[in-house]
């Protein structure tokens, strides 16, 4: 596991307004956003709202802790 430090700006902010979804609000949007600007590969999350919209989402992958286990090893 890799650790970034990731500071919103206005680029991040606006690409967070793009994942704002039903099932995805702004908090989310903004986490969802950062990791993106990280180059991140995977989102793990236990939120059930961006699990199930996550393939409207293709910039990183969103996996629940499970899945990822499963998948990864």
């Amino acid at each position: 596991m890799v650790t970034r430090s990731v500071t919103p700006h206005q680029e991040i902010i606006e690409q967070a307004k793009r994942f704002e979804l039903p099932g995805i609000d702004s908090k989310d949007a903004l986490h969802i956003s950062c990791a993106v600007a990280a180059r991140a590969q995977y989102f793990i999350t236990v939120d059930k709202g961006i699990i199930k919209h996550r393939n409207r989402v293709t910039e990183v992958h969103i996996r629940s802790p499970l899945e990822f286990v499963e998948q990864e090893g």
